[in-house]
């Protein structure tokens, strides 16, 4: 519940680029549920771009356009993806 007022606070002052900073680490496996399902709400209603960092290929599957791999301080691979 933290993670998702915390989102929604930030949504608040309309922001154009939000930063998501492993929102769903540490959290069980429903909460997580929520939470994505929270993120991928607000991404779809808000005119804002969302900068998600993540470990978890398969929510940056689910949550992202795009997607860049970061190894050693560079970017190593970025594709585009369709939106399910």
């Amino acid at each position: 519940m933290q993670q998702k007022v915390a989102i929604a606070r930030a949504f608040l002052s309309s922001p154009t680029l939000l930063l998501l900073d492993e929102p769903t680490t540490g959290l069980d496996p429903r909460s997580k549920r929520e939470v994505q399902a929270f993120v991928e709400e607000l991404r779809d209603s808000h005119d804002a771009t969302v900068l998600l960092t993540t470990h978890d290929m398969d929510e940056a599957e689910a949550l992202c356009e795009r997607i860049a791999i970061i190894e050693g301080g560079r970017i190593v691979a970025l594709d585009t993806l369709g939106l399910a």
